[in-house]
């Protein structure tokens, strides 16, 4: 059974991001407000690229010494894993950092003109393509969204 590990591993993660790019496509089909929410949105947008990059300079340059460190120190192809790794954690960071952004403009619309159950489905379909890490201020912002504090 442990042969198939992989497998069902590799499988997981092909339906996850299939799931993913479901929720992604409902999220970006979602209207987008008016002209001032999607300037604000195009703001924030302007600023969580600005930090994506900032922290790519950064944890890029962690991650090159890093890379030699541990190819120095266990093994390369080790370090190949980490650096396959490293990349692969940083794009889903930044796509969840895209489409939370996207999320959030139709969230705050969808607030404004429709019941709470329909507000609350298309944040959450956001944050879960940003891996959860959004999902406590999420229900937050609908408690707020819903009427109450």
């Amino acid at each position: 059974m442990n042969y198939l590990l992989p497998l069902i591993c590799t499988l997981v993660g092909i339906a996850g991001v299939i799931f993913s790019l479901i929720l992604a496509s409902m999220v970006r089909s979602a209207p987008a407000g008016n002209e001032k929410m999607r300037e604000i949105a195009n703001a924030i947008k302007t600023g969580a690229i600005a930090y994506l990059n900032r922290q790519l300079k950064s944890m890029g340059l962690a991650g090159i010494i890093l890379f030699v460190i541990i190819g120095a120190a266990l093994s390369w192809k080790t370090a190949i894993g980490f650096l396959i790794g490293a990349i692969a954690s940083f794009a889903a960071g930044y796509i969840g950092m895209r489409v939370s952004v996207l999320a959030n403009v139709r969230t705050a619309l969808k607030c404004q003109v429709q019941p709470f159950g329909q507000a609350a489905f298309g944040g959450f379909g956001g944050s879960h393509i940003s891996q959860h890490r959004y999902a406590h201020p999420d229900v937050t912002g609908r408690k707020r969204c819903n009427g109450a504090d």
